[in-house]
């Protein structure tokens, strides 16, 4: 923008110049006088267009800096077992991920297998809830993720599984603390082929 009114400047100085040249008569003085004016409007709108980049630039960076959550944050969950089912949640996390140029924060889940065989595939979700058990976000445990018998296994979030939060999301901006977790399983597949389902 500010390009196009530096050309229209130039332009006038041009005009100016040629203008001044017919400045012998009464029209072409008062033509001189039109293009000075309009001129000096122009050059004010280049100084208050630099004012404004300024400020808005200045608020950019004000904002990119402050908008980011301070910490990384995690919470660690007492293991469940629910109906008999021996898997578990123990623990979910946030990890900075750079999608292009936005920075997204990925939900991971750290699911415990209690089970004395592999389990193979999970049909389930994880929700949270506040204190007061209200909703703040659900996601789904990873199709084909594999657990060994009696072991930990790190979920991870990524964009196809539709846990990558943007900066705004009310999960990055509550206490982990205080925000409970229900893992909701419908079937469990095991490598031995058997299905648990609940």
């Amino acid at each position: 923008m500010s390009k196009t009114i530096a050309r229209r400047v130039v332009w006038g100085l041009l005009i100016l110049s040629t203008a001044s040249s017919y400045a012998q008569d009464e029209e072409g003085q008062a033509l001189e006088q039109q293009l000075s004016t309009r001129i000096q409007e122009l050059e004010q709108k280049v100084d208050q267009l630099s004012q404004q980049m300024s400020t808005l630039q200045t608020e950019m960076e004000r904002l990119t800096t402050t908008s980011a959550p301070t910490t990384a944050k995690s919470a660690t969950i007492a293991p469940s077992t629910v109906n008999g089912m021996k898997l578990s949640v123990d623990k979910w996390q946030f990890r900075e991920v750079q999608v292009k140029f936005n920075t997204y924060y990925a939900l991971d889940l750290v699911l415990h297998n209690s089970y004395d065989k592999t389990i193979r595939d999970i049909d389930g979700r994880v929700k949270f809830k506040n204190l007061l058990g209200r909703h703040l976000y659900s996601v789904s445990i990873t199709e084909n993720l594999q657990i060994p018998a009696n072991e930990t296994v790190t979920d991870e979030g990524t964009q196809d599984t539709g846990r990558l939060l943007g900066r705004g999301h009310q999960m990055l901006h509550v206490n982990a603390e205080e925000v409970m977790t229900e893992l909701a399983i419908r079937k469990i597949v095991f490598e031995d082929g058997s299905i648990l389902e609940f």
